[in-house]
């Protein structure tokens, strides 16, 4: 793999570029402890979609950062014991976007990206979330959309540019800016307590 130093600019061209030996006939220099990781990933991510952990009353996470505070003080004070089933249809909807996310940064790496802070815990003002990654010293959220939500995805766009700046400030360490953002969790979570 390519060590030089690349930037988000150039991502997909490069992983393109680097898939574009395939359709020459051409083999990918693909080495054999990538391929043992890659599958190692494949193998988690099927175990851990299959055994699901309990899921209890909603806690704050930073992924709740996009939703309107009205909407997180009702799932937060909820008083129904029930906890809504999630349907076949959606577990492998979540299924497909894990592998998927593996599969996306196997190829990011594959065209000499660095990637790097997987799965990082991040805290902010006492509330925990997971970041996806950094890739070329930048936070990168991996989603996966159909074309229709894609193609009407605008305020969802925006909702994880804020989400993806506050994985920023946070990793920068300069909680002033995400402050705003989290207020609105911080007063459902003093709410709650």
């Amino acid at each position: 793999m390519n060590k030089s130093k690349k930037t988000l600019d150039t991502l997909v061209e490069d992983i393109y570029n680097k898939l574009s030996a395939l359709g020459k006939g051409e083999h990918l220099d693909i080495d054999e402890d990538a391929i043992e990781q890659f599958g190692e990933s494949m193998k988690e991510i099927l175990y851990n979609w299959s055994h699901p952990a309990p899921r209890g009353k909603p806690a704050l996470r930073m992924s709740n950062i996009g939703k309107q505070p009205r909407q997180l003080w009702y799932e937060m004070n909820s008083e129904s014991d029930s906890t809504e089933v999630i349907s076949p249809p959606t577990f492998i909807k979540f299924l497909y976007g894990h592998l998927l996310e593996e599969i996306v940064l196997f190829l990011v790496k594959l065209s000499g990206h660095e990637v790097t802070s997987e799965q990082k815990e991040v805290k902010v003002s006492g509330i925990k979330g997971h970041m996806d990654c950094v890739i070329d010293g930048e936070v990168v959220d991996v989603k996966t959309a159909s074309g229709f939500a894609f193609k009407n995805s605008k305020k969802e766009l925006l909702l994880n540019k804020m989400h993806l700046d506050t994985w920023l400030n946070s990793q920068d360490t300069k909680q002033q800016k995400v402050q705003t953002k989290v207020d609105s969790l911080l007063l459902i979570k003093s709410q709650v307590s």
